[in-house]
């Protein structure tokens, strides 16, 4: 019997920027500089999202490539979890910091004065 797939058993991509994905890694990659690094190719490797005028940057993270960094993580520091299962626990602590319609830039408006 094949399992459907729903909308609530569908992992859903985040929308995170790079401090945000670092700080909720860091406490797994224990000072591992390869995975240090690796925190940063995975964030490279999401789509950006528009932002506005000096917001930080913010980017796609799939659950997908999540899974591989996962793997090659948790083969190097002998995690036992898999990748789909480390981001269904993870993606709580990621607020979905893009939730929301894009914000939109707005002119300011001067005001003369005469």
């Amino acid at each position: 019997m094949t399992q459907t797939l729903t909308p609530s058993s569908q992992q859903k991509p985040k929308i995170v920027t790079l401090v945000e994905l670092q700080s909720v890694l860091a406490p797994y990659v224990l000072g591992n500089k390869w995975a240090e690094n690796a925190i940063v190719d995975l964030w490279k490797l999401g789509a950006p999202i528009p932002v506005a005028v000096g917001q930080p940057e913010q980017r796609v993270l799939l659950p997908g490539q999540f899974a591989k960094w996962w793997a090659d993580l948790a083969q190097q520091m002998g995690y036992p979890s898999t990748g789909a299962q480390s981001y269904n626990q993870l993606s709580p602590l990621l607020r979905n910091s893009g939730a929301g319609a894009i914000p939109t830039l707005r002119r300011r408006q001067r005001r003369l004065s005469l």
